[in-house]
């Protein structure tokens, strides 16, 4: 049996929680997990994610929440289906894990709030 070595509890977010890559929002996903160490996601793109984002926002579509420039790096970026055969299906649909860097600390402080009150249990 596996054993998890991840430093910090997962949790589930609400379905309308996302997440946009660097300065430009690039790249925005749906927040699948979030920790205090870092975030899931799921997004569809045409490409894989090119270079580190440095840095990555997170929020909700409805209440206003939004956590803004928090520092990170990818660490996974998979696919979650295999990618299309010919050039008829131009996306995929991929996941990614992004580690948080060193985080301020209001950012570490709205984390907190978020994980305890908007989150919908531990993930598994």
């Amino acid at each position: 049996m596996k054993s998890d070595r991840r430093k910090y509890n997962r949790y589930v977010p609400p379905n309308n929680t996302f997440a946009a890559l660097g300065p430009n929002f690039t790249t925005v996903g749906r927040v699948r997990e979030i920790s205090l160490g870092g975030v899931g996601l799921e997004y569809i793109t045409d490409r894989s994610l090119t270079g580190n984002p440095a840095q990555v926002d997170i929020f909700l579509s409805e209440n206003g929440f939004h956590l803004s420039k928090i520092p990170c790096r990818v660490v996974y970026d998979l696919h979650l289906s295999p990618p299309p055969p010919d050039e008829e299906a131009p996306f995929i649909t991929k996941k990614c894990g992004l580690a948080f860097g060193p985080l301020l600390e209001n950012q570490t402080s709205q984390l907190k709030d978020f994980l305890e009150t908007k989150t919908l249990g531990l993930s598994v």
